[in-house]
């Protein structure tokens, strides 16, 4: 008798896994676009809350302007001093569909804003609160 696995042994095997792997892959790319959407939503988040630190520390306005495909922060109307660039295929806009700064106080913000991240149909909010508080709506 000999040792190893018939042809058709190998052939079964291999059926089973395509037909596993081709079940369950929908599945798995719908996970993986989730997760870098709400990845790109955390690094907006954490681009604003830089922007309200800075003005926390140096007691100044720091203003959020939107120029798509990216929003910059500055301390005036001067250069910017750092922006972000959401990834491709990913793109931010402001709920109410205006592109007016989100200006940060050393104890507030000028207006509350809820900041859409969207990539293809899948959206995730960035919500900055009157008091300057910033909030992560995906997780």
């Amino acid at each position: 008798m000999k040792a190893g696995f018939s042809l058709i042994e190998l052939l079964i095997v291999l059926a089973l896994i395509s037909a596993l792997s081709a079940t369950t892959f929908p599945a798995v790319a719908a996970w993986h676009s989730r997760h870098l959407l709400m990845l790109e939503s955390e690094k907006l988040r954490l681009f604003l809350e830089r922007a309200r630190l800075m003005a926390l520390t140096h007691d100044t306005a720091v203003a959020v302007r939107f120029k798509p495909p990216q929003l910059f922060a500055s301390t005036g109307a001067s250069t910017p001093n750092f922006s972000y660039t959401p990834r491709q295929g990913v793109s931010v806009k402001n709920k109410s569909e205006d592109l007016k700064p989100v200006i940060f106080y050393s104890t507030m913000t000028t207006t509350p804003t809820t900041l859409v991240v969207a990539a293809g149909a899948a959206e995730c909010s960035v919500i900055v609160s009157l008091r300057g508080r910033i909030r992560n709506g995906c997780l």
